[in-house]
């Protein structure tokens, strides 16, 4: 996975304290000039502490700010335009708004196809393949934002016929996932991966040795419960109403498995032909 500072700073803005989030905004505002730069002078120039600028470089997994300056200038060889996430204000007309918008879901699905682990991509997929083939139990695990993405994960595997346990009702989902077993799936969707109720799951899963895909935000601390991680970058304006940029990622992940899993059985494609033609034998709209 490419270890690209800048995303991930950008990736994890909101959940940094205001300091932190003061710094990590001029860090991506004079990322060239930061590389030279000792942790006096940019504790001076950025106006936080030298303590707030280690405290960012540890919730960036890094030992310090020596390995923070190592990681920033191996992101700029390959640079991106970051200034083209631009923020949405109140006196901007709907056709800028949707500029704004367009230009920073696709820079998202840019930084998401960069930080993917291709071999944990590929493993997902087998996992879940697996999974199916031994007729475990497959359950989803997702709140918020994140439930549309998960409600169309499971209506995706319906159709390559995976059947799947999903609870949008958070005690529904908790009740359920304490039945689960050894050898059966776990798949969690969480943004940030703050969520308790995802938490709790992941460690009822662990506790019964069962396997866990967590689809996630690109520098989520909770991921060593996981056995597979399935990177997106977050990348939010300032508005960030429905946090729809980052539930566009993770669709992207969500139709790379279905692809995925839908081409490499002969049977599967066969299955899914032949309920386009079902539909539109009884005259339903099938997209």
């Amino acid at each position: 996975m490419a270890s690209n500072i800048l995303i991930k700073l950008i990736s994890n803005f909101d959940s940094f304290t205001p300091a932190e989030q003061n710094l990590a905004q001029y860090i991506i505002d004079n990322k060239e000039s930061i590389v030279d730069m000792s942790l006096n002078t940019l504790s001076v120039n950025s106006n936080v502490s030298e303590a707030t600028v280690i405290r960012l470089t540890k919730k960036l997994g890094l030992s310090g700010y020596s390995e923070f300056k190592l990681k920033l200038s191996a992101s700029l060889v390959s640079p991106h335009d970051f200034k083209s996430i631009k923020d949405i204000y109140s006196n901007d007309s709907p056709y800028e708004i949707l500029n704004k918008i367009t230009s920073s879901t696709c820079k998202a699905l840019e930084f998401t196809n960069q930080i993917i682990d291709r071999p944990e991509l590929e493993k997902a997929v087998s996992l879940i393949s697996k999974t199916h083939k031994a007729n475990k139990n497959i359950f989803i695990v997702a709140l918020g934002a994140s439930g549309i993405i998960a409600r169309d994960l499971q209506t995706k595997f319906m159709r390559l016929g995976i059947n799947t346990i999903y609870y949008e009702d958070m005690h529904l989902s908790l009740e359920s996932i304490i039945g689960i077993r050894e050898n059966d799936l776990l798949i969690v969707l969480s943004t940030l991966g703050k969520s308790m109720h995802a938490h709790h799951c992941m460690e009822i899963a662990r506790n019964n040795d069962a396997s866990i895909i967590l689809i996630t935000q690109y520098g989520n601390e909770n991921i060593a419960a996981a056995d597979i991680v399935l990177n997106t970058a977050n990348i939010e304006n300032n508005l960030r109403l429905t946090s729809q940029i980052s539930r566009i990622s993770q669709l992207v992940i969500v139709d790379t498995i279905f692809t995925s899993l839908a081409l490499e059985n002969d049977k599967i494609q066969d299955e899914v032909e032949n309920t386009k033609r079902l539909f539109r034998k009884y005259q339903y709209y099938c997209d």
